[in-house]
């Protein structure tokens, strides 16, 4: 019988053997299957949901400019995150689901066969769109037009993605940052227990932000 261990070592292992020649290297540390470079890294995340003997795989790719993360990560203090989590914080990604129009965020495994059949799926994904995805994404322009379509349209409007965006947009010298300093605290909803201390880390970022 197969254990989600199996089911996640097998589909890592192989992803990184695929991938291996584009960077990519397992790093059993933080389960993460990343391509550093000076930048930043592109990072392939796998997790397995145990519901034995049927699992569900899946997939997600994202990717780190350190430009950016750097800056947030200074103003995180409504955040319980250690700096080692820091140093692994994403600025942009894409799931599954997105990549393969498929209707869930996940393949359903009982099998060996249909394990392979998913590592197959996940591995031709990464080749048709995750490696053009992972290499627009590089871009702070790209990123910067994409995070601030994501909150104005109310799709991501947590802090860390707020406060990416603010990032972002003074970093590319965006028109947009003073006027949507103001609109971003309205959208802001902060989750129980963030009340003070969200909007303190944003208002501080933002205040940063001016003086750069």
């Amino acid at each position: 019988m197969m254990t989600k261990k199996y089911v996640f070592t097998e589909t890592a292992k192989r992803i990184e053997e695929k991938f291996k020649s584009n960077g990519f290297k397992f790093v059993k540390s933080n389960c993460r299957i990343i391509n550093k470079y000076p930048s930043g890294f592109d990072v392939i995340i796998i997790k397995v949901l145990d519901y034995a003997p049927v699992f569900q795989l899946q997939m997600s790719l994202r990717v780190r400019i350190n430009q950016v993360e750097d800056i947030v990560n200074k103003f995180q203090e409504y955040s319980f995150a250690s700096p080692q989590f820091m140093k692994y914080t994403e600025t942009e990604g894409v799931s599954y689901m997105v990549l393969s129009g498929a209707r869930e965020n996940y393949i359903e495994i009982e099998t060996e066969k249909e394990l392979d059949k998913a590592i197959n799926e996940f591995i031709k994904i990464i080749q048709d769109k995750g490696l053009a995805f992972f290499e627009k994404h590089r871009n702070l322009e790209i990123v910067n037009a994409e995070k601030k379509n994501q909150i104005l349209n109310k799709e991501h409007d947590v802090i860390g993605n707020i406060m990416q965006s603010l990032t972002l947009m003074k970093l590319c010298n965006d028109p947009d940052f003073d006027v949507l300093c103001d609109k971003y605290k309205e959208l802001y909803v902060p989750f129980v227990g963030q009340e003070i201390t969200g909007r303190k880390a944003l208002d501080n970022l933002i205040e940063y932000l001016k003086t750069i």
